[in-house]
Parts: structure tokens; C-alpha cells; sequence
């Protein structure tokens, strides 16, 4: 059985299984090189050096935290860019391997990985969607909003992007969406970044 990260002579088989790490109190030269690589010093988190927020190595700290991108929405259907976001919160984890796991905690909102070279590409899923399941038709639910729901069901609320070289491995024309279909509103992205 892999030993806890807090004990001498660390494992990561816990951490690239996807376990929450436990908090490095020990001595940095308790660490084995492998694990000082991702325990090396980040100057910019306040308390560098190998340990930083609360006795976590900073690359630890950063990879506990549930991300929360905060997306204001302008428009009933939208699709919004955000692959940029994404990426600084990869940059910022200091994960040179691993997966990021993308959230929306909506029902009438979805993510969505799509072209985004041509901007057009996305106003095109939004009109077709339209068409598809227009606003009004023989829906039960009492707001209103049935087409929003469908629409985000189809979209999907999660997404889960690779990590490569500490970026997102996404394919040459890929970005990454937050798709409103219920708006305009004050929306969450939930971002979790695991290394293995």
C-alpha cells in the first residue's frame, strides 16, 4: 500500500491516482527528487519556497483547490471562449503531466471542446440547437425554459482535457466552451487539475 505523502520517503501513487494529497509537514530533504519536482519553490505564492500556503508544497496547494471561473453570460444562447482561462489555471498549477477536469454546476448551461479558430463554427451549433429544440413547443416544465435544459443535456456539464508539458493537450483547432442556453447570467466553471 502506497505510503501517506506526509511520511518519509513519499509516494505519488496516491496523488496520480487521484487521491487528495495529504499536507507535507517533513523536511524537504525528506523528499524523494522525484516528488521535489513537483514540490519545487513557486515565487509567486506568497510564503515560497518549498513550503508555501498552510505547510502544503505550493504545487500541492494549487492542486487541492476546486478552481471556480466566475462567467458572466450577455445573451439567452451564447457560447463563450474560455480555453485562455483554463490555460492559466493549468500554467499556475505548476503540472507538467496530468488531466483537467472541467465542471458546470447548471442545468441550462454546458461545456463543450469545439473548433475555435472560426467563431463561426460555435454560432452554428448555437443556431442549429435553435431550430432543433426551438423555445416554445409542448414542454411540461412550468418556467419556461425546457429548450434550455435539452440543449444542456446534449451539450454536457463536464468535460475532462488532457495535460502535456504543463499545457492542455487540446488538438489544433480545439479551445474549449462555456455554452449558455439560459440567459443572460451570473455562471460558475469548476476546475479541478490532477497530476499523473
Amino acid at each position: 500500500m502506497p505510503k501517506s505523502i506526509s511520511q518519509p520517503g513519499p509516494s505519488l501513487n496516491r496523488f496520480r491516482a487521484g487521491f487528495a494529497p495529504t499536507p507535507f509537514t517533513g523536511d524537504a530533504a525528506s523528499l524523494s527528487p522525484k516528488f521535489r519536482n513537483y514540490a519545487g519553490a513557486r515565487p509567486d505564492i506568497p510564503g515560497a519556497g518549498i513550503l508555501g500556503h498552510a505547510g502544503l508544497a505550493p504545487a500541492l496547494y494549487n492542486l487541492r483547490v476546486l478552481h471556480t471561473l466566475r462567467i458572466s453570460t450577455r445573451a439567452r444562447s451564447q457560447a463563450l471562449d474560455i480555453t485562455s482561462e483554463v490555460e492559466k489555471l493549468v500554467r499556475a498549477a505548476n503540472v507538467a503531466s496530468g488531466i483537467c477536469y472541467l465542471y458546470v454546476p447548471h442545468t441550462t448551461a454546458g461545456v463543450v471542446v469545439n473548433e475555435h479558430d472560426d467563431p463561426d463554427v460555435m454560432s452554428d451549433v448555437h443556431n442549429t440547437l435553435g431550430k432543433l429544440i426551438p423555445q416554445r413547443g409542448e414542454y411540461k416544465h412550468y418556467e419556461g425554459n425546457s429548450d434550455s435544459h435539452i440543449k444542456a443535456t446534449l451539450a454536457g456539464s463536464s468535460q475532462s482535457v488532457p495535460i502535456e508539458n504543463g499545457r492542455l493537450a487540446l488538438g489544433r483547432w480545439q479551445g474549449i466552451f462555456f455554452c449558455e442556453f439560459d440567459g443572460p447570467r451570473e455562471r460558475q466553471l469548476r476546475v479541478k487539475i490532477i497530476a499523473g
